[in-house]
Protein backbone atom coordinates (compact mmCIF):
# COMPACT_ATOMS: atom_id res chain seq x y z
CA UNK A 1 0.00 0.00 0.00
CA UNK A 2 1.49 3.34 -1.05
CA UNK A 3 1.73 6.09 1.61
CA UNK A 4 -0.36 8.59 -0.33
CA UNK A 5 -2.59 11.28 1.14
CA UNK A 6 -5.65 9.50 -0.21
CA UNK A 7 -4.67 6.18 1.39
CA UNK A 8 -3.89 7.87 4.70
CA UNK A 9 -7.19 9.77 4.71
CA UNK A 10 -9.33 6.75 3.83
CA UNK A 11 -7.56 4.55 6.40
CA UNK A 12 -6.13 2.00 3.98
CA UNK A 13 -2.53 3.00 4.76
CA UNK A 14 -1.98 1.70 8.31
CA UNK A 15 0.88 3.94 9.50
CA UNK A 16 -0.42 7.47 9.93
CA UNK A 17 -1.53 9.78 12.70
CA UNK A 18 -3.13 13.16 13.20
CA UNK A 19 -1.02 16.03 14.49
CA UNK A 20 -2.95 18.23 16.86
CA UNK A 21 -2.55 21.75 18.18
CA UNK A 22 -3.77 22.30 21.72
CA UNK A 23 -4.57 25.78 23.01
CA UNK A 24 -4.69 26.68 26.70
CA UNK A 25 -7.86 28.79 26.75
CA UNK A 26 -9.92 29.73 29.78
CA UNK A 27 -13.57 28.67 29.51
CA UNK A 28 -15.92 31.41 28.32
CA UNK A 29 -12.99 33.69 27.48
CA UNK A 30 -11.90 34.74 24.00
CA UNK A 31 -8.70 33.43 22.49
CA UNK A 32 -5.64 35.58 22.93
CA UNK A 33 -5.39 37.59 19.67
CA UNK A 34 -1.83 36.37 19.00
CA UNK A 35 -2.88 32.73 19.45
CA UNK A 36 -5.88 33.31 17.19
CA UNK A 37 -3.66 34.74 14.44
CA UNK A 38 -1.22 31.83 14.78
CA UNK A 39 -4.01 29.29 14.38
CA UNK A 40 -5.34 31.16 11.36
CA UNK A 41 -1.81 31.13 9.90
CA UNK A 42 -1.59 27.35 10.36
CA UNK A 43 -4.75 26.95 8.27
CA UNK A 44 -3.74 29.54 5.66
CA UNK A 45 -2.34 28.65 2.23
CA UNK A 46 1.10 29.75 3.44
CA UNK A 47 0.82 27.64 6.59
CA UNK A 48 -0.31 24.58 4.66
CA UNK A 49 2.56 25.11 2.19
CA UNK A 50 4.96 24.81 5.13
CA UNK A 51 3.20 21.61 6.18
CA UNK A 52 3.83 20.17 2.70
CA UNK A 53 7.44 21.43 2.62
CA UNK A 54 8.09 19.65 5.91
CA UNK A 55 6.84 16.34 4.48
CA UNK A 56 3.32 16.21 5.85
CA UNK A 57 -0.02 16.08 4.07
CA UNK A 58 -2.06 19.30 4.05
CA UNK A 59 -5.53 19.39 5.50
CA UNK A 60 -8.49 19.15 3.14
CA UNK A 61 -10.19 22.51 2.60
CA UNK A 62 -13.39 21.17 4.18
CA UNK A 63 -11.51 20.46 7.43
CA UNK A 64 -9.82 23.87 7.37
CA UNK A 65 -13.18 25.63 6.95
CA UNK A 66 -14.72 23.62 9.81
CA UNK A 67 -11.81 24.36 12.15
CA UNK A 68 -11.61 28.07 11.31
CA UNK A 69 -15.22 28.48 12.44
CA UNK A 70 -14.13 27.31 15.91
CA UNK A 71 -11.48 30.04 16.07
CA UNK A 72 -13.95 32.88 15.49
Amino acid sequence: MAPTQENAMNGSYPLWRHLLVYVNKAPNKPLDPLVKEFIKFIYSKEGQAIVIKDGFFPLPQSVIEKELVKVE
